[in-house]
């Protein structure tokens, strides 16, 4: 996967765009709409709390709290739900990669400025 910073080339609106459908996705009130595996689920980012909540939208309550070490802002998750990405609030300099099963930062990326809002593009091959 290659990471291309939402401001080179006019990305932003793609970028917050993107982030808006991950999130009406999610959403979504029929079952065969919701992507797959994290069906019923949404990644909210807690900005200041250094985390990022995962809701059960069915049972409207948080199952899991994943610790950070970045303020995130804006997520984006792997289609196949194993991958998060979150930027950093604060600075906007660094996003962090998360992986789903086990709860905790793999890796802290320095993208420069500007990674508040996330996405990937539909082949998973790059994030905005």
């Amino acid at each position: 996967m290659s990471i291309r910073s939402p401001a080179s080339k006019g990305w932003l609106p793609l970028a917050v765009l993107g982030s808006l459908a991950l999130l009406l996705a999610g959403c979504a009130a029929g079952a065969g709409s919701r992507p797959q595996p994290w069906n019923g689920l949404a990644y909210v980012a807690m900005g200041p709390g250094r985390a990022v909540s995962v809701v059960d939208l069915d049972a409207g309550r948080v199952l899991a709290r994943l610790p950070l070490s970045v303020e995130p802002h804006g997520v984006a998750i792997t289609v196949d739900g194993h991958m998060i990405f979150a930027g950093d609030l604060t600075k906007g300099e660094n996003l962090e990669v998360v992986a789903v099963a086990g709860g905790a930062p793999t890796a802290r990326v320095k993208v420069g400025k500007w990674s508040h809002h996330l996405t990937l593009s539909p082949d998973g091959k790059w994030l905005y």
